[in-house]
């Protein structure tokens, strides 16, 4: 079945390789109709679904249909039907045979073996992209990759209140996520971690993810530096030993650094720093690379080269922007918020303020609140 791809960042959606730029209420006006595909829904639902707390009129609705239907007439297929005297219904028309291509194996691998390749590389367009190229080609895309591109769009209203169909244990892994970047209760964020793993709710690939790398970053926010420290020195053994990729080592690199600034232990850093260039340009993977040079920033920048922190800082931002991965840009800076609180000093002007432009875009408060409602549900 034929998808939409929903761009919330710059209203966008994208169908069969082409691509809409819309207003913010017929986005998300399309995107409810979406949601409940091939659904009747009266203009009523759709005012409650789309204008919440305010007070439009059953024209607004009948407005925004039409204006929206004369922009669909782009994507081959979709239609808004109206169902006389009830409402409207959103129809997507397949076509009557299947692509072969679904079925061929070396086809499915190599798309496989190109979306771990984005991600590796921290190529949030390149995931964009295969989307887009399983809806030119009517193939439908994996489960799995349709929950993480949400995730990696920003897209986390959605784990919350917009994929009740999805299975809460396929959620889960994000869902941790996103809330141990988007609050402070760091002691709350390791109790539902270590609720979760042991509860063995997570997927088993995700659950040994989890507990390997996941659980340094939450230990070390936590002020648990010692276990953090024990599950880095886990995973160099690991590549060490050739039972881990080598190029893993550029995310622990980056939990070492931290880990060293917030236990205020700073001799090593100069050492870790320079095999950290070194690393980087041999793996030179965005999303790591970013949070690596805004840790290597705030941490000349506290050692009185502030012109010259700032200026790598701002580098590793632009960095994980060039990315498109949004988590890993919010990651970069709560990192420099964490060690704030850690070492009792404020984040450069600037952060701090795209931290309250970040927690109000996302409504991190609200958003929290959700999350923590879903982990106390099934938990």
């Amino acid at each position: 079945m034929k998808n939409f791809q929903f761009d919330r960042s710059e209203y966008a959606v994208s169908f069969n390789g082409e691509r809409l730029m819309l207003l913010p209420k017929e986005y998300h006006l399309l995107h409810f109709l979406y949601e409940h595909l091939n659904q009747t829904l009266s203009r009523e639902v759709l005012l409650d679904g789309v204008w919440p707390m305010e007070a439009p009129t059953d024209r607004t609705v009948d407005d925004h249909v039409y204006r929206l239907r004369k922009k669909l007439a782009a994507f081959d297929g979709v239609v808004i039907e109206t169902i006389r005297g009830t409402g409207y219904r959103l129809k997507i028309k397949q076509p009557s045979e299947d692509n072969p291509l679904s079925y061929d194996q070396e086809f499915k691998e190599s798309m496989d073996v190109l979306f771990r390749k984005y991600i590796a590389f921290g190529q949030g367009t390149g995931l964009k992209s295969i989307a887009s190229q399983h809806d030119a080609l009517a193939i439908p895309i994996e489960a799995h990759k349709k929950v993480y591109l949400h995730f990696v769009n920003g897209d986390f209203r959605w784990f919350t209140l917009e994929s009740q169909d999805v299975p809460f244990s396929q959620k889960l892994f994000y869902l941790l996520h996103i809330y141990g970047i988007i609050q402070f209760q760091f002691d709350q964020t390791c109790k539902y971690a270590e609720k979760a793993l042991q509860s063995n709710a997570l997927p088993w690939v995700q659950h040994q993810e989890f507990d390997v790398f996941g659980m340094i970053g939450i230990y070390l926010n936590n002020g648990n530096f010692e276990q953090a420290a024990q599950k880095i020195k886990f995973v160099h053994s690991k590549i060490e030993a050739g039972e881990m990729s080598q190029d893993i080592a550029t995310y622990i690199k980056v939990q070492e650094i931290k880990l060293v600034l917030a236990s205020r232990q700073f001799g090593p850093l100069e050492s870790h720093f320079a095999e950290g260039d070194q690393l980087f340009h041999n793996y030179p993977y965005l999303r790591e690379k970013g949070r690596y040079l805004m840790l290597k920033g705030f941490a000349k920048w506290m050692n009185t080269s502030g012109k010259e922190g700032l200026q790598l800082m701002e580098e590793g931002f632009m960095t994980l922007g060039a990315s498109k991965f949004v988590p890993n840009m919010l990651n970069g800076v709560k990192d420099l918020m964490d060690l704030s609180r850690h070492l009792s000093v404020e984040v450069p002007k600037e952060y701090q303020v795209k931290w309250d432009t970040f927690s109000k875009q996302f409504d991190f408060k609200g958003l929290a609140r959700e999350i923590e409602r879903l982990f106390r549900q099934s938990l």
